[in-house]
């Protein structure tokens, strides 16, 4: 019987042992979870803050909201690229940059938002490491930057912007489909006698 008791207590004690092993593991991986898409936050509001700093460089949007050589490419891109639509990620997976366009232009289609429909053009892509260096090892982030022109333009065309608003859809993306999203609409108005009136609009994060 006193057999019987120390081994039911045994038992019993390596099973809450095992529980809180699980438990510890649990809340280590939504610790570091938490973490991960903490700075995929900040790193796609830094994607979306540098998207707005290079339309504000450029003399001319006329070519921004343009197809490139593909559909999915600006015409005028940003300075900050990849060299390859195929790039590798810093986590070690293989990214489509034409493919996660078309997932963009999906999702925007399928919001089904009031005025002209958008044609999102890739204007920026490179990973988080090319900013900042020191950050890869421990942020293996890549930042995308698409641009197009406002639903409220009016004119029917989503290759041509007529009223100075264009909108920039910055993303962080990482490992296990890690995702964070920054909007931000941007506005820019010819000034007689001086450089133009450029001012931003919006900025949203997109959950």
């Amino acid at each position: 019987m006193a057999l019987l008791t120390v081994l039911s207590a045994t038992a019993l004690l390596m099973g809450l042992g095992v529980s809180l092993l699980l438990l510890s593991a649990g809340e280590a991986t939504l610790a570091a979870r938490d973490r991960d898409a903490t700075s995929a936050a900040y790193a796609a509001h830094a994607a979306a803050t540098i998207g707005v700093a290079e339309l504000r460089a450029l003399p001319s949007w006329s070519g921004v909201v343009a197809a490139g050589v593909y559909p999915e490419l600006s015409s005028t891109p940003s300075r900050l690229l990849d060299s390859t639509l195929t790039p590798l990620a810093p986590w070690g997976a293989r990214l489509d940059l034409r493919a996660l366009t078309a997932r963009v232009q999906a999702e925007s289609d399928s919001a089904g938002s009031p005025g002209d429909p958008p044609a999102w053009r890739l204007f920026a892509y490179a990973p988080l490491s090319r900013l900042v260096p020191r950050a890869a090892p421990d942020n293996p982030l890549y930042l995308l930057i698409w641009v197009a022109d406002d639903t409220a333009d009016g004119d029917g065309d989503p290759s041509a912007d007529k009223n100075g608003i264009l909108v920039v859809h910055a993303e962080a993306a990482g490992p296990d489909d890690l995702r964070s999203i920054v909007e931000s609409s941007v506005l820019r108005r010819p000034a007689a006698g001086g450089p133009d009136m450029f001012r931003v609009l919006s900025i949203r994060p997109n959950p």
